[in-house]
């Protein structure tokens, strides 16, 4: 079990009280983390009435399930005014089934448009998506260039640290 020393001494006066996404200014710095299963918008909105937070996101949604081509809007993808700045989080390993989809997503408004390359669950690596895409950055790279090229909105990618602990590829991936 790693530990790690902390200096809870330092007031962190140095630390930013804001970021920059695109042009939209995040302030406070906080950003509330995707999260599946968790994110919905009734705990988006618990968060922000409790303060401390300046971007709030949505659960982590499969880009397959809201292309063009999908049936009806996924249910994740639902927010509130109050909600804003939204990210809305898409999880994909094409290229362009991704860019489709975050072309859907775009027509909904949010602030920014989040690729997931972090989840670890076996159920999303499995499938390609999440976190197994640090295993392959060019194919990241293409995934986020497509991104990029079919929507006007800012666009973030969430990743990890590295795959595993021995495969610490952060440096890369930024």
């Amino acid at each position: 079990m790693r530990t790690h020393d902390y200096d809870d001494t330092n007031n962190y006066s140095d630390v930013a009280s804001s970021y920059r996404v695109g042009a939209l200014t995040i302030s406070p710095n906080i950003t509330l983390a995707p999260m599946a299963g968790v994110t919905d918008s009734v705990f988006r909105r618990l968060v922000l009435s409790l303060g401390g937070c300046g971007l709030v996101s949505s659960e982590m949604t499969n880009a397959a399930s809201v292309s063009p081509l999908a049936r009806k809007r996924h249910k994740l993808l639902d927010y509130l005014p109050e909600e804003r700045p939204i990210a809305m989080q898409l999880s994909g390993s094409e290229p362009d089934l991704v860019a489709r989809a975050a072309q859907t997503v775009e027509e909904l408004a949010p602030d920014v448009i989040d690729i997931n390359c972090g989840c670890p669950s076996p159920k999303v690596t499995g499938g390609g998506h999440g976190s197994s895409l640090l295993r392959d950055l060019p194919k990241m790279g293409r995934l986020l260039q497509a991104v990029r090229n079919a929507v006007q909105l800012p666009v973030t990618l969430k990743f990890r640290a590295g795959w595993d602990e021995t495969s610490l590829n952060f440096l890369d991936t930024a």
